[in-house]
Order: structure tokens, then C-alpha cells, then sequence
């Protein structure tokens, strides 16, 4: 697995790619230039599917179709309506956002393969339309399109070399705008929504509005790729834009690399010169196939996985060379530890010193008031007429055997899971009508039993994300300024809470132990600042240590006036932080009370320990 440092890397090595490509093209004949250009067609819809694809984990399968919306309405809007390269670009872009609105509206709900399945069919829609009569009057059916080429300044598309220059510029532009857009909070909340929606609208992002965003910028690319492809050309045939050409983009992402930028554009570079070169060859369209499977047998994370080994093994070697095991020439030695002092950055990491925790919210938390709750999965009821209370500003446990119904009842609390009856109100709110996502505005954060972290993100961005989510800026750049510090102040407060060590703050999040991930989640819930905090088996597969930090973690915001609700199969952690403390088996509350007076009730010895055992033994 990629770290987000490997693959938001990777795009800066995009911009070398381009200026290899340039002069590449530049020093080459007008035929060669044409195929690099087609290569950074292909190119621009790769990347935009990559943003969808290999960032939010959504498979389209139907970037040909948005690449013959660019091709087909630039081309009409030139020829037919006379208008401007700048106006005709304008109108295929509103195009390619409103079909991708459309589509996206409806089929990034669907689960699974049902994205990829919608898109491959609105691909072959697309391909049926521009082929058939019903839009001949713009399209002239299989006869295709004769395109008027433009200039723009200097450079027109009639010159091969003219087209590179401004393909690579418009490729440059684009891979710009997605680095912005995935170093931003949107790309941070795709990433989230890729490793769990459930997750994501815990923290209070719509994970269907992020999906969103990432599809129509794909759309986007997409259909700036259909322009250059177009321009390019001279012409344009619906043979063109057929569901292959989508299969064929999918397949440019997945071989250069899902989530890497750099990779789909090698791979466009790769695929376009290889069938350049069997051209005249009938068995040349198989290279690419035999060259798919070998990637992805080889690096399944593909070609960039590959790459990033091989410098792996360069700077193994390197630290073999650092170490003394391989003895190098001293001029050697000193010109590289030279070189590597010169280009090295240290990561910054914010110390516990330089945190302050943000100012808590003037709302103050009522509240929470459970009753009559029931929830059943087909015929069997998992939580029957659950009811309980929660003290503002107080640690209140729920226990109980496996089974229970404890984290359903969390499940119904943050909105995930749906009850069949009951109300839940918090500070007098009725909160069962509220989305999850919308739940954390009204003070509500959850940590998981099994924490969602996003792998690739470090520790702390996981944690930024949530505050990001719970404090969003308002207009003006000067208080956008602010509260962006705001959150990071936020962060690293939650970060310091729960005892995370600041030197972990930068790296991967997949790095850590079960514990430290457990430590990491709970920060993410407190970074919100929520009023009520919803914690599910904290300290399930923690060491004695990082359960003494949860603790104190707890008691630290319960002093900020945070009521917390925890479910737990620690009995001694619970008595030792909850003041109240309700006991629930086979869905039914069967203890409620003080923790000192439950643990004494014999029902609650039996429920953990068997009928024979005694109440002291809990």
C-alpha cells in the first residue's frame, strides 16, 4: 500500500513526465507529435478517472462517453454555432457537469458494481447515440465530423507541434487542479469515503456529495480529453468513442497505478506508442492485454507499486551503503552524503508544546434520553424496548455480554442503524429524523469499535479530517485562514488527549498498532468537540497503557463539559470511570443505576458470568 506521501508525490513527478513528453515530441517528426498528443488525450480522461476511481475507490467504467460529449458538442459549437475555442469549451463543460450530475445522482448510491455498471451502460449510450440517426442533424451518424481546428494565439491545432504545446499545457493545468483537489479537506474526505462511508458520515461529510465532486471533475477531464482528441484529429467517427475506448481508459489507470496521477499518464504514453508501433502489425492489439496482466500480476498495485519497489531496492542499497556494509570510493561518498543533505526536508511535526486546545463551544449538551428502542434484522430482534438516560456532563457506561445489542444501540444513537420503534432525544431534540452526517452538528461523535483510519493518510490528517468536517470556514479568505489553524489546533489537541506520541503524527496510519489505531479513532471523535461522544469498546485490544491514556483521555473532556456514553467488556476500566452504568442482555436492559450498586446485582453475575457465580465476582 501507497502512503498519501507516495501517491500525492507521485503527482509532482506528473510535471516531469510532461516536460519529457515536450521534448520528446519537440525533437520529433509531425507524425510522432500526433501520436504523443492523442497520448495526453487519453491521458486527461485517465486522470479525472483515476481522481474517481483510484481516490474515492468508485468504479467508473464509461469515460469514453464524457470524452464524446467533449469531442461531439466542441466540435458542433465551433462548426454549427460559430462560436470561440473559450465558448465552446464553456459549453461542453456545462454539458459533461450536468450529465455527470445526472448520472452521479442516482448511480453513486448504488453499492458495489453498480457504478460501474451504470457508467458502462451510459458509455454505450453515448456510443449509440452519436452513431444513430436521432442526432444526425449535429453528429452526421457514422459519417462523423470534419472539425474546425483553431488557434489559440500563436498555436493552432493544425500543426502537430502546436497541438503538443498546447496539450501539455492543458495537461499541466489539469494535473494543477487535482492536486489542489486532493490536498484540500474534499481530497482528505474522499480518501475517507474510499476506506468507509459509515465512517465518513460519522464525522459529518455526506459521503454522496464528496463522491459527487470527485465524479464531476472526472467528467471533466474526461471531456477535455474528447476536445484535444477532437482538435487534434482533424476529424471525428463514433468508431472513436465505443465502450472499448472506456474499457481501454479504466484499464490506463489500473496499469499505471490507482491513485497516483503519474501512473495513467505513463500508461497512456506506453498504450498509444506500442499501438503506434504494431500499426501495421494484426497482432499488435494484443500487447497491451499481455502487458495488463503482467503488471498486475507482478505489482497488483500497478506500474507505479513497481516503480516505487525498484527505488525500494535502490534505497536499501543506499542504506546498506550509509551503514558501512559496502564500501564505496571516499570521493564517491562525500559527493552523495553531499547531495542528500541538499536535497533533504525534514517533516515538520507539531510538538505537544505548540498545542492549544481550541476553545469549547458556548452550546451547552443536554441530555440523552433513550426510550422504548427496537430493532430487529429480519425476524430476529436484536434490541427490544431499550430505554435509558445519560446526565449531561457525565461518563456513563453500557456493558453486557457479546450479543447484547450494545453497539446496535450505538448503531441507532449516530443514525447508521434504524430502529423500528423508540425516540431518542438529546437535549430535548428529537434526533432520530437527523442523517448521520448531520448529527455531528448537533454534538454527536462516535469512535468504532474496529477503527476506520485511512490508511494512506498520517495520523494526524486522520484526525484533521474530522475537525475539518465539525468546523467549516465561512466566507473570506482572512477567517478561511483562521479557522484552518483553528483545526489544526484542534488535532493536535485531540492528538495530545489521548497520549499520541508526536513523533507517529506524520507517519501512515496503516503503520500503527492495534492500539495506537485505537488511540487514533478516539482522537478523530474528540477532535469535533462533540457534546456527546459515543464510544464503542475503547479499550478492546489496547495494552494496560493505552488504556490508562483512554481513560484519561475520557475524564479530561468530560471536564470540558463533554458527556460521554461508552460501551465496554472491561469491568474494571468501567468501574473505575463510570459514575452510572446501564447492563443490557439479549437486548433488554436488565441493570440500570449507579456502577458501584449494578456490579453488586446478582442478574448482572449472571449475565457475564453464569448463574452460579456471585455478584462479587464481577
Amino acid at each position: 500500500m501507497f502512503t498519501v506521501a507516495a501517491r500525492l508525490g507521485a503527482i509532482k513527478w506528473s510535471y516531469l513526465c510532461l516536460v519529457v513528453i515536450l521534448i520528446w515530441g519537440l525533437s520529433s517528426g509531425a507524425s510522432f507529435q500526433l501520436v504523443l498528443v492523442t497520448a495526453i488525450a487519453y491521458a486527461l480522461g485517465a486522470v479525472g478517472l483515476d481522481v474517481i476511481s483510484g481516490y474515492g475507490g468508485q468504479p467508473a467504467i464509461g469515460q469514453g462517453g464524457f470524452m464524446a460529449i467533449g469531442a461531439y458538442m466542441s466540435t458542433i459549437a465551433i462548426n454549427d454555432w460559430g462560436m470561440s475555442i473559450a465558448g465552446a469549451l464553456g459549453v461542453t463543460l456545462v454539458a459533461s457537469i450536468l450529465v455527470a450530475l445526472l448520472l452521479g445522482f442516482g448511480a453513486l448510491r448504488l453499492p458495489h458494481l453498480g457504478l460501474a455498471i451504470v457508467t458502462f451502460c451510459f458509455a454505450y449510450v453515448v456510443n449509440v447515440l452519436v452513431n444513430g440517426t436521432m442526432l444526425g442533424d449535429w453528429t452526421h451518424s457514422v459519417n462523423g465530423l470534419i472539425v474546425d481546428q483553431v488557434s489559440v494565439g500563436p498555436l493552432s491545432f493544425t500543426s502537430e507541434r502546436d497541438g503538443l504545446i498546447m496539450s501539455v499545457i492543458l495537461l499541466a493545468v489539469v494535473i494543477g487542479l487535482t492536486q489542489l483537489l486532493l490536498f484540500s479537506k474534499y481530497g482528505r474526505w474522499l480518501m475517507a469515503v474510499k476506506r468507509s462511508e459509515t465512517m465518513t458520515a460519522a464525522i459529518g461529510v455526506d459521503p454522496l456529495t464528496v463522491k459527487m465532486l470527485a465524479y464531476v471533475w472526472s467528467s471533466v477531464c474526461g471531456a477535455l480529453g474528447g476536445v484535444v482528441l477532437a482538435q487534434s484529429q482533424g476529424t471525428i467517427s463514433p468508431d472513436t468513442f465505443n465502450v472499448m475506448l472506456s474499457i481501454m481508459l479504466f484499464s490506463l489507470v489500473a496499469v499505471g497505478g490507482l491513485g497516483t496521477v503519474c501512473g495513467p499518464i505513463l500508461a497512456a504514453i506506453v498504450y498509444v506508442v506500442i499501438q503506434d508501433a504494431g500499426s501495421t502489425n494484426d497482432s499488435a492489439g494484443m500487447w497491451w492485454p499481455i502487458l495488463f496482466m503482467v503488471v498486475l500480476i507482478l505489482a497488483p498495485g500497478g506500474g507505479f507499486e513497481l516503480v516505487s519497489r525498484v527505488f525500494a531496492m535502490v534505497g536499501a542499497t543506499w542504506r546498506r551503503v550509509g551503514g558501512g556494509r559496502i564500501r564505496l570510493p571516499e570521493r564517491v561518498r562525500e559527493r552523495l552524503d553531499g547531495l542528500g543533505r541538499r536535497r533533504g526536508r525534514a517533516i515538520p511535526v507539531v510538538a505537544e508544546a505548540d498545542v492549544v486546545r481550541p476553545a469549547a463551544s458556548d452550546q451547552e449538551a443536554g441530555d440523552l434520553v433513550v426510550e422504548g428502542v427496537r430493532v430487529t434484522f429480519g425476524g430476529v430482534v436484536a434490541v427490544d424496548s431499550v430505554g435509558f438516560s445519560v446526565r449531561a456532563g457525565s461518563i456513563h457506561a453500557l456493558i453486557g455480554p457479546n450479543g447484547a445489542g450494545k453497539t446496535t444501540v450505538l448503531d441507532v444513537l449516530t443514525g447508521i442503524t434504524r430502529q423500528r420503534a423508540g425516540d431518542v432525544r438529546v437535549g430535548g431534540r428529537d434526533v432520530l429524523t437527523v442523517p448521520t452526517r448531520k448529527r455531528i452538528r448537533l454534538g454527536m461523535g462516535r469512535a468504532f469499535q474496529h477503527p476506520a483510519l485511512v490508511g494512506d493518510l498520517t495520523v494526524f490528517d486522520n484526525v484533521l479530517m474530522a475537525a475539518e468536517a465539525a468546523n467549516r470556514p465561512p466566507l473570506g479568505l482572512a477567517r478561511r485562514r483562521r479557522v484552518r489553524a483553528e483545526n489544526s489546533e484542534r488535532a493536535g489537541w485531540a492528538l495530545t488527549v489521548v497520549d499520541v506520541d508526536p513523533a507517529t503524527w506524520s507517519e501512515a496510519a496503516d503503520t500503527l498498532t492495534g492500539g495506537h489505531r485505537k488511540l487514533v479513532d478516539i482522537a478523530r471523535a474528540i477532535a469535533a468537540e462533540p457534546h456527546l461522544l459515543l464510544l464503542d469498546e475503547p479499550t478492546s485490544g489496547v495494552r494496560a497503557e493505552e488504556t490508562d491514556a483512554i481513560a484519561r483521555a475520557i475524564r479530561q473532556v468530560r471536564a470540558a463539559g463533554t458527556t460521554v456514553l461508552t460501551v465496554d467488556h472491561n469491568v474494571a476500566f468501567i468501574r473505575d470511570i463510570a459514575e452510572h452504568t446501564t447492563v443490557l442482555n439479549f437486548g433488554r436492559v436488565i441493570a440500570d443505576g449507579a456502577t458501584s450498586e449494578v456490579m453488586k446485582d446478582p442478574a448482572v453475575a449472571a449475565a457475564f458470568l453464569g448463574t452460579e457465580r456471585t455478584a462479587a465476582d464481577v
